[in-house]
């Protein structure tokens, strides 16, 4: 039976010294045929120094012998799913299987694992024909700040040495100065276009005069490449201020809003939206609600009255679907819950009605 040995390349990590060097070895072949018309010594005399230079030469150019790998038969694939990475390949899960089947040989173990900001393994490893990801779990996460250091250093017991495939953006947190017990390779995809998005909406108060507080918000935004963005805050339907936001490269900003002197007692909705112009919208707003001040009486809403209610509710005030038609009733209570209510149950012009006891007075 033949042994099969596999072929080993010759390559050099500075190539450009084989040239001088090949150069010099032609010359030093052609000696002996120089030396018929000139003295012997004096040929010798040449040829020694042409020799040492040539194998110096040679040594220069640093040569080695590459062997061909073994075949990877277990590899976990690292895939970045973040709104970085909305417009990659690889978000189709049909085109991330033919790529690994292109790639690896046709009986390998792979273990995909996504990742935004922490490792999210969904499923379990699977020979690659057997391979399948299911479609409705292969989605964007909403953590913008992905970190690719924590996917490389993780290293779960039984795969910690094997290879790794890494899908990623570019975009996010990458290793400073670790290098990974494991082959790494790397398939890169920066989005086409930069997106800017919205990352947290934080709200603070501060007491004013006599039944009011300031309100100021922070809005943190993070950009994937150069751009600009308009961004608007709202307080309920009405516009209260903007700022434009220049990113020269990418990286994140936080800036802040008055979001003005307001009653303690009453419940306030703030929105906050981008204008960047980028073909990912779904980023690009945010809201948050600052509740009253003072505490709320709750009311239990519900068809017939509560013979006996979870101990949260214990405290609450019971008012029918019909009452929550007339304010002087609705007006004194900031906390309604709909206990056991089919929807058929509620008179016609209640929904209203409760929308506009919510927006007014609590939630």
């Amino acid at each position: 039976m033949p042994i099969m040995i596999p072929a080993a390349a010759l390559f050099c990590r500075n190539p450009f010294y084989l040239a001088p060097a090949a150069a010099i070895i032609i010359i030093v072949l052609m000696m002996p045929w120089m030396a018929r018309r000139r003295p012997r010594h004096a040929v010798g005399e040449v040829m020694l120094p042409l020799m040492a230079a040539a194998v110096l030469l040679l040594a220069l150019a640093r040569p080695f012998v590459s062997w061909p790998a073994p075949p990877v038969k277990k590899i976990v694939v690292l895939v970045e799913l973040s709104p970085n990475t909305r417009s990659s390949p690889w978000m189709q899960p049909s085109w991330l299987c033919r790529a690994l089947t292109r790639t690896l040989p046709h009986d390998a173990k792979v273990w995909i694992v996504p990742f935004d900001r922490t490792v999210h393994p969904f499923n379990e490893p699977a020979r690659l024909p057997d391979l399948h990801i299911p479609a409705s779990t292969w989605v964007a996460g909403p953590s913008r700040r992905t970190n690719v250091a924590a996917a490389i250093a993780w290293e779960p017991p039984p795969w910690r040495h094997f290879a790794r495939w890494l899908f990623v953006s570019g975009v996010g947190r990458w290793p400073k100065h670790s290098r990974p017990p494991h082959p790494l390779a790397v398939t890169l995809a920066s989005p086409p276009q930069p997106d800017a998005g919205i990352v947290a909406l934080h709200l603070m108060t501060q007491p004013a005069s006599a039944g009011h507080r300031t309100v100021t918000l922070i809005a943190t935004i993070q950009a994937t490449g150069p751009i600009g963005c308009g961004v608007q805050l709202r307080r309920g339907s009405a516009a209260i201020a903007q700022q434009r936001v220049i990113f020269p490269e990418a990286g994140i900003k936080s800036i802040m809003f008055s979001g003005g002197n307001v009653s303690a007692g009453r419940l306030y909705h703030y929105r906050l939206r981008l204008n960047s112009q980028d073909p990912w919208p779904q980023d690009d707003a945010a809201a948050i609600s600052l509740p009253p001040e003072r505490p709320l009486r709750l009311a239990v809403v519900s068809v017939h009255r509560p013979k006996h209610l979870p101990t949260p509710l214990a405290a609450a005030v019971y008012i029918s679907p019909q009452q929550l038609l007339l304010p002087q009733i609705t007006q004194g209570y900031g906390i309604f819950v709909l206990y056991n209510m089919p929807k058929q149950a509620f008179p016609i012009g209640t929904a209203h009605a409760l929308a506009h006891a919510v927006s007014n007075q609590g939630t």
